[in-house]
């Protein structure tokens, strides 16, 4: 595990809760017991500390190189669905279970919506 400061800890927190949660700065502010111009500025300074020092060796598709995923990342019963027993052919499954609706003005269809979401869950496991 890295050492970490209060004060880089504190910036993580803060930027992890804002991630999470969504509430605004003056609120988090509160929680942490700083000003909100700290909040900024310290959800700014992580974020720019994820992206140079850690995204780009840990996030996408440069992270990881394809005979990893092959080894480490795809299970027997994968590899005997997707890729016919195959040995060294790698999987990417591509899930869409998140869908964002508006509230429609319509109760109907969004009974219908929330069916079809309701039964996809079902299916995809």
């Amino acid at each position: 595990m890295i050492a970490l400061s209060a004060g880089t800890r504190n910036r993580l927190g803060m930027l992890l809760v804002k991630l999470r949660t969504g509430l605004s700065h003056a609120v988090i502010a509160t929680l942490f017991g700083v000003r909100k111009s700290s909040v900024t500025y310290n959800c700014r300074v992580a974020r720019e500390a994820l992206m140079t020092a850690f995204v780009p060796g840990n996030v996408g598709f440069e992270a990881v190189s394809r005979q990893s995923v092959i080894d480490d990342h795809t299970t027997t019963i994968a590899r005997t669905l997707f890729a016919d027993g195959e040995k060294d052919r790698a999987i990417l499954v591509l899930d869409g279970t998140y869908i964002e609706c508006e509230k429609p003005e319509n109760h109907q269809f969004q009974v219908e919506i929330f069916k079809w979401l309701y039964l996809w869950n079902r299916v995809c496991y």
